[in-house]
């Protein structure tokens, strides 16, 4: 119990505070971690379209460490 209770505060102690509001009522790190994912994370088909193509416009430069690549 302790241990979600020292993730719930890092969680909080990381939220803005504009966004602090949606989650001050949720007593448990797993329930703060999804009302989160609830309010940021898209699901739709127009958000997975965009994810692909901006994974499909990476490229390699010449010059260019891979650790920065792929950073």
């Amino acid at each position: 119990m302790l241990d979600c209770l020292r993730c719930l505060g890092l969680i909080r102690d990381y939220i803005d505070i504009g966004v602090i509001h949606h989650v001050e009522n949720e007593t448990t790190a797993y329930g703060c971690w999804t009302k989160l994912q609830g309010l940021y994370e898209r699901e739709t088909a127009a958000h997975k379209v965009s994810l692909v193509r901006q994974l499909s416009k990476l490229r390699y430069l010449d010059g260019q460490s891979i650790t920065e690549h792929l950073n």
